[in-house]
Protein backbone atom coordinates (compact mmCIF):
# COMPACT_ATOMS: atom_id res chain seq x y z
CA UNK A 1 0.00 0.00 0.00
CA UNK A 2 1.07 3.69 -0.61
CA UNK A 3 0.70 6.27 1.94
CA UNK A 4 -0.58 9.88 0.18
CA UNK A 5 0.55 12.50 1.96
CA UNK A 6 -0.09 16.19 -0.20
CA UNK A 7 1.41 15.41 -3.46
CA UNK A 8 3.96 13.02 -1.68
CA UNK A 9 4.07 9.66 -1.36
CA UNK A 10 5.39 7.16 1.54
CA UNK A 11 5.66 3.90 0.75
CA UNK A 12 3.86 1.51 3.22
CA UNK A 13 5.53 -1.57 4.83
CA UNK A 14 6.54 -4.32 3.25
CA UNK A 15 6.04 -8.05 3.85
CA UNK A 16 9.11 -8.97 1.85
CA UNK A 17 12.45 -8.38 3.20
CA UNK A 18 16.24 -9.54 2.61
CA UNK A 19 16.70 -11.26 5.90
CA UNK A 20 18.71 -8.55 7.63
CA UNK A 21 16.54 -5.71 9.99
CA UNK A 22 17.49 -2.22 9.65
CA UNK A 23 17.96 -0.26 12.87
CA UNK A 24 15.15 1.37 14.34
CA UNK A 25 14.67 4.86 14.17
CA UNK A 26 15.65 6.98 17.43
CA UNK A 27 12.88 8.14 19.84
CA UNK A 28 10.42 10.97 18.30
CA UNK A 29 9.35 13.36 20.48
CA UNK A 30 7.76 15.75 18.19
CA UNK A 31 9.98 18.92 18.94
CA UNK A 32 10.41 21.84 16.91
CA UNK A 33 14.26 20.02 15.68
CA UNK A 34 12.74 16.29 14.93
CA UNK A 35 12.18 15.80 11.34
CA UNK A 36 8.65 14.01 11.09
CA UNK A 37 8.85 13.18 7.28
CA UNK A 38 12.61 11.19 7.78
CA UNK A 39 11.52 9.80 11.18
CA UNK A 40 8.61 8.16 9.67
CA UNK A 41 10.57 6.97 6.60
CA UNK A 42 13.02 5.35 8.62
CA UNK A 43 10.44 3.97 10.39
CA UNK A 44 8.78 2.44 7.49
CA UNK A 45 11.58 0.95 5.85
CA UNK A 46 12.60 -0.71 9.56
CA UNK A 47 9.43 -2.60 9.38
CA UNK A 48 9.70 -3.39 6.44
CA UNK A 49 12.70 -5.38 7.21
CA UNK A 50 11.14 -7.30 10.15
CA UNK A 51 10.09 -10.87 9.36
CA UNK A 52 6.98 -10.00 11.24
CA UNK A 53 4.00 -8.29 9.20
CA UNK A 54 2.06 -6.06 11.65
CA UNK A 55 -1.30 -5.15 11.22
CA UNK A 56 -2.67 -1.79 11.29
CA UNK A 57 -3.49 -1.36 15.22
CA UNK A 58 -0.02 -3.37 15.69
CA UNK A 59 1.94 -0.86 13.70
CA UNK A 60 0.43 2.14 15.68
CA UNK A 61 1.26 0.65 19.01
CA UNK A 62 4.58 -0.66 17.74
CA UNK A 63 5.55 3.34 16.45
CA UNK A 64 3.82 4.35 19.88
CA UNK A 65 6.87 2.73 21.61
CA UNK A 66 9.54 4.78 19.96
CA UNK A 67 7.63 8.16 21.24
CA UNK A 68 7.96 10.34 24.10
CA UNK A 69 6.44 13.72 24.99
CA UNK A 70 4.48 16.05 22.58
CA UNK A 71 4.36 12.56 20.27
CA UNK A 72 3.10 10.16 23.10
CA UNK A 73 0.27 12.74 23.71
CA UNK A 74 -0.62 12.81 20.52
CA UNK A 75 -0.88 9.11 19.79
CA UNK A 76 -3.07 8.54 22.75
CA UNK A 77 -6.11 10.41 20.95
CA UNK A 78 -4.64 9.56 17.34
CA UNK A 79 -4.42 5.77 17.72
CA UNK A 80 -8.34 6.25 18.75
CA UNK A 81 -9.64 8.66 16.12
CA UNK A 82 -7.75 6.66 12.78
CA UNK A 83 -8.29 3.06 12.19
CA UNK A 84 -5.86 2.63 9.40
CA UNK A 85 -2.29 3.04 9.20
CA UNK A 86 -2.61 5.17 6.18
CA UNK A 87 -4.71 7.69 8.14
CA UNK A 88 -2.71 7.81 11.03
CA UNK A 89 0.78 8.19 8.90
CA UNK A 90 -0.95 11.32 7.17
CA UNK A 91 -2.29 12.96 10.75
CA UNK A 92 1.16 12.56 12.05
CA UNK A 93 2.94 14.22 8.95
CA UNK A 94 0.27 17.26 9.27
CA UNK A 95 0.80 17.46 13.01
CA UNK A 96 4.29 17.50 13.30
CA UNK A 97 4.60 19.66 9.77
CA UNK A 98 8.12 21.32 9.25
CA UNK A 99 6.00 24.60 9.14
CA UNK A 100 4.14 24.32 11.88
CA UNK A 101 7.85 23.24 13.45
CA UNK A 102 9.26 26.62 12.20
CA UNK A 103 7.34 28.70 14.89
CA UNK A 104 8.86 26.74 17.41
CA UNK A 105 12.06 26.88 16.17
CA UNK A 106 11.83 30.49 15.94
CA UNK A 107 10.81 31.17 19.38
CA UNK A 108 14.01 28.69 20.67
CA UNK A 109 16.00 31.20 18.93
CA UNK A 110 14.81 33.90 20.20
CA UNK A 111 15.57 32.77 23.46
CA UNK A 112 19.13 31.82 22.96
CA UNK A 113 21.94 33.34 25.20
CA UNK A 114 25.10 33.34 24.51
CA UNK A 115 26.35 34.39 27.71
CA UNK A 116 23.75 32.12 29.93
CA UNK A 117 25.01 28.54 29.00
CA UNK A 118 27.95 26.41 27.65
CA UNK A 119 28.81 27.89 24.63
CA UNK A 120 28.91 24.58 22.59
CA UNK A 121 25.36 23.75 23.65
CA UNK A 122 24.06 27.29 22.52
CA UNK A 123 25.78 26.70 18.75
CA UNK A 124 24.25 23.36 18.54
CA UNK A 125 21.10 24.61 19.67
CA UNK A 126 21.30 27.55 17.06
CA UNK A 127 22.51 25.61 14.29
CA UNK A 128 19.41 22.83 14.44
CA UNK A 129 17.24 25.98 14.50
CA UNK A 130 19.14 27.49 11.29
CA UNK A 131 18.34 23.65 9.54
CA UNK A 132 15.14 23.91 10.55
CA UNK A 133 14.38 27.20 9.55
CA UNK A 134 16.86 26.95 6.08
CA UNK A 135 18.66 29.85 6.99
CA UNK A 136 21.87 28.82 5.03
CA UNK A 137 22.44 32.39 4.14
CA UNK A 138 25.99 33.07 5.96
CA UNK A 139 25.25 36.84 6.62
CA UNK A 140 21.56 36.11 8.18
CA UNK A 141 22.91 33.41 10.39
CA UNK A 142 26.14 36.54 11.06
CA UNK A 143 23.54 39.03 11.67
CA UNK A 144 21.26 36.92 14.35
CA UNK A 145 24.77 36.57 16.22
CA UNK A 146 25.81 39.80 16.65
CA UNK A 147 22.11 41.01 17.47
CA UNK A 148 22.53 38.18 20.38
CA UNK A 149 26.32 39.76 21.19
CA UNK A 150 27.25 42.03 24.46
CA UNK A 151 27.37 45.48 23.12
CA UNK A 152 31.20 45.36 23.76
CA UNK A 153 31.96 42.83 22.25
CA UNK A 154 30.13 43.32 18.69
CA UNK A 155 32.04 46.85 18.56
CA UNK A 156 35.47 44.52 19.09
CA UNK A 157 34.09 42.01 16.59
CA UNK A 158 33.71 45.00 13.94
CA UNK A 159 37.32 46.27 14.53
CA UNK A 160 38.93 42.84 14.09
CA UNK A 161 37.23 42.65 11.47
CA UNK A 162 35.42 39.12 12.76
CA UNK A 163 32.44 38.36 10.20
CA UNK A 164 32.01 34.35 9.80
CA UNK A 165 29.86 32.40 12.26
CA UNK A 166 32.89 30.26 13.04
CA UNK A 167 35.24 33.34 13.67
CA UNK A 168 32.18 35.00 16.56
CA UNK A 169 31.99 31.82 18.09
CA UNK A 170 36.01 31.37 18.54
CA UNK A 171 36.02 34.60 19.74
CA UNK A 172 33.41 33.99 22.34
CA UNK A 173 35.08 31.11 23.20
CA UNK A 174 38.60 32.72 23.72
CA UNK A 175 36.63 35.46 25.88
CA UNK A 176 35.10 32.32 28.36
CA UNK A 177 38.12 30.54 28.63
CA UNK A 178 39.86 34.14 29.52
CA UNK A 179 37.13 34.60 31.85
CA UNK A 180 37.66 31.10 33.60
CA UNK A 181 40.75 31.93 34.54
CA UNK A 182 40.45 34.94 35.66
CA UNK A 183 37.70 33.43 38.13
CA UNK A 184 40.04 30.78 39.19
CA UNK A 185 42.65 33.47 39.85
CA UNK A 186 40.58 35.69 41.57
CA UNK A 187 39.68 33.03 43.98
CA UNK A 188 43.18 31.31 44.34
CA UNK A 189 44.21 35.55 45.16
CA UNK A 190 41.53 35.09 47.93
CA UNK A 191 42.96 32.03 49.34
CA UNK A 192 46.57 32.72 49.44
CA UNK A 193 45.35 35.84 51.22
CA UNK A 194 43.33 34.17 53.78
CA UNK A 195 46.38 32.03 54.25
CA UNK A 196 48.73 34.52 54.61
CA UNK A 197 46.25 36.35 57.48
CA UNK A 198 45.66 33.53 59.16
CA UNK A 199 49.69 32.59 59.29
CA UNK A 200 49.94 36.01 60.68
CA UNK A 201 47.60 35.76 63.39
CA UNK A 202 49.50 32.88 64.62
CA UNK A 203 52.06 35.40 65.44
CA UNK A 204 50.55 37.63 66.72
CA UNK A 205 51.59 37.60 70.51
CA UNK A 206 49.03 38.78 73.39
CA UNK A 207 50.75 41.12 75.90
CA UNK A 208 48.15 39.39 78.83
CA UNK A 209 49.01 35.72 78.82
CA UNK A 210 52.69 36.17 76.48
CA UNK A 211 50.40 33.18 74.26
CA UNK A 212 50.67 32.76 70.50
CA UNK A 213 47.35 33.45 67.99
CA UNK A 214 45.62 36.24 69.95
CA UNK A 215 45.53 40.04 70.48
CA UNK A 216 45.65 41.12 74.06
CA UNK A 217 41.39 42.19 74.08
CA UNK A 218 40.70 38.75 72.91
CA UNK A 219 42.91 37.14 75.10
CA UNK A 220 40.61 34.18 77.33
CA UNK A 221 42.30 34.75 80.30
CA UNK A 222 41.66 38.18 81.47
Amino acid sequence: MAITVGPEKIPGPKTQNSGLILPAPQVFSGNWDDNAHRWIERFQRHVQSLKTKLNDDELMDYAQSFYKGRATIWHQSAAVLYESWDLYVSAFLVEFNPEKLRVFAKSKLNEVNLYKRDLLQSYAVITKVFRVLNVEDIDSRVNFLFKKLRKDHRELMIQLGIMTVHQIMDFLHSRQEKDKLYSRAVVENRVDRRDKGNKFDKQIQCYNCRNLGHMTKNCPYQ
